[in-house]
Formats: structure tokens, C-alpha cells, sequence
């Protein structure tokens, strides 16, 4: 039993760490607490996969209470002291799931409100197809039901989708990193893949890159038997530690001889791998990546990033980037400058200032927040922490 709970609550942990960070740092903004909103601020939120109605509450929220979406001109603006927008906000959308396509960019539409979507052009799949939306809902088209399994095999905004984003006039395009790949930070074993891990919403995208993984074009295979250690994003600017070269297939010589998938019905399967591995580590070591490595690795995806954004969506400005799972660290923040961005997108647990290099940080909050705006209907802090801490 507690086998089987270790890994959901560090999912869990992993999805909340940021914001009980914030919560420690005091950075959430006074408004979050029932204050009024500083003047010249404008808060930024973010959003991953969009459920309709809820982000038509949203809306309907930011509207009625007389909030204006900016786009990243007046946001830069406004940052940068040269405008001034008492009731504004900046929304930004991160990863481009189906549902941004679906269902948020027809609410964004009916409600004359702009974005920012933050997309990761290595994932991007090259089909020039549109799938059926909102709007086809309303004009009696198709039924809303048939829209929710669009996303079970196609789980991102295709190529042709993203063109009809950007060319909406509300929606503006940012770069997510080429991959939003994680790397192993630590020998220690958090879990091991079985047959119920959940690799993630996309591109199986929570396992770190293995050591048999091009860099470029990651597989991040749902191998049984894979230890998931200790990871961070590749541009944390943590280094990554490599693996024993042959260290999976000791995990999977186990399994096969084993009973290769009824291996798992056992109740300490996960310690049996564990012994296979502490012998193989023992035996073989592992080791971890020099500075020079980390850093060239950073260069390499940013390179990459870039490339792949210019190729798929030429007309596409190199101004705004989104750390995934907003980790970040200065020598990409410096990357970053040199390639032209100048709004670098973290977390709730920053505060949005000036860089040395000229460019600027850029504090974002989960879109549950948007609640707590001064206005009609607001909720409390209380209210919100409770609501995200149930699911």
C-alpha cells in the first residue's frame, strides 16, 4: 500500500512544489489575499489543459469585472513603465494541448480576449488538419461530446491548428523549449515504471530523457522496469547524472525471467527492482555530467528551440519563453537574451523584475487565482488553497 502511495503523492508534490514555495517566499501578490491590486501591475496567469466551462466562468469573471487581456506589446508596455492599465491581465497557456484548440481559443474568440500560447515545437505534430471545436458545437455542427476524445490520440495542437492560432489576431505564439524534456538529477530512485505509471498528459513527457534517448528527438519510452529518479528540467542548469550504460536491461532481464508483466501483480515488486539496482550501481556506478556538459546541453535545446520555432511558424517573434515546470537559471537566462528574448516566464514562486541583461522575469499564477481578483464574486484565499489542495 504505501509502495503504491510514494509515487502519486511526489506527482503531487511535483504539481503543487512551486506554489507552497510562493507561499513560504510571500511572493503571491497582495491581491491573492483579499488586498486591492497594486496600480501599474499586471498580473499574469497560466493555464495547462482547459476544461469549457469552467474557463468561461473565468472569463465571464474577468469581463463583468472589467478586466482587459492584453496582448504582449501593452503587457511589455506596461512592464516596462511606458503604459498604464489599471484593470489588466496577461493569460498564457502552456504545452498547446488539444484543448487549447477546442475549447479555449473559441471562448478566447466569444469573449474578444487575448493569450499567449507557449508551444514546444520538437512535439508539434507536422499535420496540417483542423479538428472540430466549440464553435462547432454552437452552430449545431457536431455534439459536445464528441469533441472530449479528439485529444486521446492527437494529444497536441497540430501544425495546421497552430497557423489558424496565430493567424486569429488574439493569440500570440512563445517558445516552451524545443523538447520540455527533464534529466536525472540523482542516483536516488523515486519509483519504477510498471504497468500503471502515468508517463504524463503528452510525449510521455514526466520521464526523464534515458541514456539511450536522442536529445533532439526523445522517446522517453515506457519501459518496465525504468527507475524514475530524482529530476529536473534541462534547463535548471542542474547536472545530470548518467545512468550504469547497461543498467535497464538488468531491470528487464529481471522482469522477463520473472514473469515478464505478472511480475508486477507481486506486492514488493518495487523492492525487487530496487535490489537489482542498488547491485548494478554498486557495481557499475554512474556518473554526472561536467558544467561545460550542462551548459552546452542548455545551448544545444535553446539552439534547437530556436530552429524548429523559425522552420514550423517562420512569422513567430523571439521575445517570450516559458521555463517548463518553471525552472529556470542564469546562464539560460543569458542564452535566452542572446537569442532575443527578453520576457522569460517562471513561476509563482518569483517576482517579476528587471535582469541585468536588460530582459525581464515574469511572476505567473496558476489560473485558479484569477478568482481572487478585486471584484464582483471574488473568493478568498482560503477558498482557492482549499479548492487546489482537494484536487
Amino acid at each position: 500500500m504505501l509502495e503504491n502511495l510514494r509515487p502519486k503523492l511526489h506527482r503531487s508534490w511535483r504539481k503543487n512544489r512551486n506554489e507552497l514555495a510562493a507561499l513560504r517566499r510571500r511572493t503571491l501578490p497582495a491581491f491573492t489575499r483579499g488586498d486591492s491590486l497594486d496600480p501599474g501591475s499586471i498580473p499574469v496567469f497560466v493555464f495547462h489543459d482547459v476544461e469549457p466551462e469552467p474557463f468561461e466562468q473565468q472569463l465571464s469573471f474577468l469581463q463583468k469585472n472589467g478586466y482587459e487581456t492584453l496582448g504582449t506589446a501593452d503587457f511589455e508596455a506596461s512592464t516596462e513603465g511606458r503604459g498604464s492599465h489599471k484593470r489588466s491581465v496577461l493569460l498564457t497557456f502552456d504545452d498547446a494541448t488539444w484543448t487549447f484548440w477546442c475549447y479555449a481559443l473559441p471562448l478566447l474568440e466569444r469573449f474578444r480576449m487575448r493569450a499567449i500560447l507557449f508551444i514546444i515545437p520538437a512535439l508539434v505534430p507536422e499535420d496540417l488538419s483542423l479538428r472540430p471545436t466549440l464553435a462547432d458545437v454552437w452552430s449545431g455542427g457536431i455534439g459536445a461530446e464528441d469533441l472530449a476524445p479528439q485529444g486521446a490520440g492527437a494529444p497536441l495542437c497540430t501544425l495546421g491548428e497552430l497557423r489558424h492560432i496565430g493567424a486569429s489576431g488574439l493569440v500570440e505564439i512563445g517558445c516552451h523549449s524545443a523538447t520540455h524534456s527533464l534529466v536525472q538529477t540523482s542516483p536516488k530512485v523515486r519509483d519504477f515504471i510498471g504497468p500503471d505509471f502515468d508517463p504524463g498528459r503528452f510525449a510521455n513527457s514526466d520521464i526523464p530523457l534515458s541514456i539511450h534517448d536522442d536529445p533532439l528527438r526523445p522517446q522517453r519510452r515506457k519501459a518496465l522496469g525504468r527507475p524514475i529518479t530524482a529530476a529536473a528540467s534541462r534547463l535548471s542548469g542542474r547536472p545530470r547524472w548518467h545512468e550504469p550504460l547497461h543498467l535497464q536491461e538488468k531491470l528487464a532481464d529481471r522482469i522477463n525471467r520473472e514473469g515478464g508483466r505478472s511480475f508486477f501483480d507481486r506486492t514488493h515488486w518495487r523492492r525487487q527492482l530496487q535490489q537489482v539496482y542498488r547491485e548494478t550501481i554498486g557495481r557499475a556506478g554512474g556518473h554526472y555530467e561536467s558544467a561545460d556538459e550542462t551548459e552546452a546541453s542548455i545551448v544545444t535545446e535553446l539552439d534547437h528551440a530556436q530552429t524548429l520555432l523559425q522552420s514550423l511558424l517562420p512569422d513567430t517573434p523571439m521575445r517570450h519563453f516559458c521555463y517548463p515546470w518553471f525552472e529556470g537559471c542564469s546562464f539560460a537566462d543569458r542564452e535566452l537574451a542572446r537569442r532575443g528574448y527578453r520576457y522569460l516566464h517562471y513561476g509563482p514562486d518569483v517576482l517579476t523584475r528587471a535582469l541585468a541583461n536588460g530582459g525581464w522575469q515574469v511572476q505567473r499564477l496558476n489560473e485558479d487565482w484569477i478568482w481572487t481578483l478585486p471584484g464582483k464574486n471574488r473568493r478568498s484565499f482560503l477558498d482557492i488553497m482549499q479548492r487546489r489542495l482537494g484536487r
